[in-house]
């Protein structure tokens, strides 16, 4: 039953691949410099969800459909290039989150269009035979990006401000100022990449000494099971 347990968890594992696996910021590691200066909250957690929705998404699908039909030294500069004029609607529409959250993203909004999130995910999603599966990846990676930034902004926000979209948080008297500096960003990532990994081995060591434990317990008959 347990054996069942674990093949059970892996094709979830599987399924979701590219948000608990292959995370695009805590396994990979794509795209942390921009993370770790440009998102230090919830605002500017969700422009950069949006700026990666926009300008880079569509390309990635847009890529895998491609295919290799363009060679890949050409590849590093069109996708690019497409992706800088998504830029613009990108723009128009993050602006309503706040007037001053291009001040915060500061460059990191407009060297999306080079990101190392762009340039796996084309590669990546070239490499997949099937169309569905194609779009399932760019999604999923997307979404496991945002979840993943979400989070860093949020809690670089609430332990950093003490707020919670720019509004006061009352009883929050905790404050660790230098979690919003670039530098904390990446302490952040690393610890919160550390604990994900640990819960996760946590969770297939359990499920191995389960198995293993029914294995070895007597059956109605006497016997070991």
């Amino acid at each position: 039953m347990r054996l069942k347990a674990i093949s059970k968890y892996n094709r979830f594992l599987k399924q979701t691949n590219g948000i608990l696996t292959d995370n695009p910021i805590f396994s990979l590691g794509l795209a942390v410099p921009m993370v770790a200066a440009g998102v230090v909250g919830i605002r500017s957690g969700v422009a950069m969800v949006l700026l990666m929705l926009i300008s880079c998404v569509p390309v990635i699908i847009l890529a895998g459909f491609i295919g290799e039909k363009i060679p890949f030294w050409l590849r590093v500069a069109v996708y690019p290039f497409i992706s800088s004029l998504l830029l613009i609607p990108a723009n128009n529409i993050i602006d309503f989150i706040s007037p001053t959250i291009f001040d915060i993203l500061g460059v990191y909004f407009n060297i999306a269009c080079v990101s190392t999130y762009l340039f796996y995910n084309i590669e990546k999603c070239v490499k997949i035979k099937k169309a569905g599966q194609k779009i399932k990846f760019a999604v999923l990676s997307w979404i496991g990006f945002s979840l993943s930034v979400v989070l860093i902004g949020f809690i670089r926000e609430i332990i950093g401000k003490g707020t919670v979209w720019a509004n006061p948080i009352s009883g929050i008297s905790f404050r660790v100022s230098g979690i919003t500096f670039a530098f904390g960003g990446l302490i952040l990532i690393g610890m919160l990449s550390a604990t994900f990994r640990v819960i996760h081995k946590g969770i297939l060591k359990w499920l191995m000494l389960s198995a293993e434990n029914q294995s070895k317990a007597p059956d109605n008959n006497g016997g070991v099971s």
